[in-house]
């Protein structure tokens, strides 16, 4: 099954609006995450929101299984960065 690639939509601040800004052709689980970290260092991102796509009779599947990892990973690297966040839906 292929995945979908992640998606940058950086929102400038106080606005409700957000703009693409590309999206990571990558299927390595590792390499994704640290082009994503590689990314919002580089653009100064202060949050990153992932979603928890559940199955249709409320179970996480295996979708929300990887995105809560995923968020896990970057919870740990935003930690050391004051002014920054990781917002998920809880697993």
């Amino acid at each position: 099954m292929a995945m979908p690639a992640p998606g940058w939509l950086p929102a400038i601040a106080r606005s409700f609006l957000a703009s693409p800004l590309g999206v990571i052709h990558e299927y390595n689980f590792e390499r994704t995450i640290e082009q994503v970290a590689y990314a919002a260092e580089e653009y100064q991102i202060e949050k990153i929101v992932v979603g928890y796509p559940v199955n249709m009779d409320g179970s996480a599947g295996e979708r929300a299984q990887k995105c809560a990892l995923f968020a896990q990973k970057h919870r740990k690297r935003f930690r050391s960065r004051s002014s920054s966040g990781m917002s998920a839906a809880p697993p």
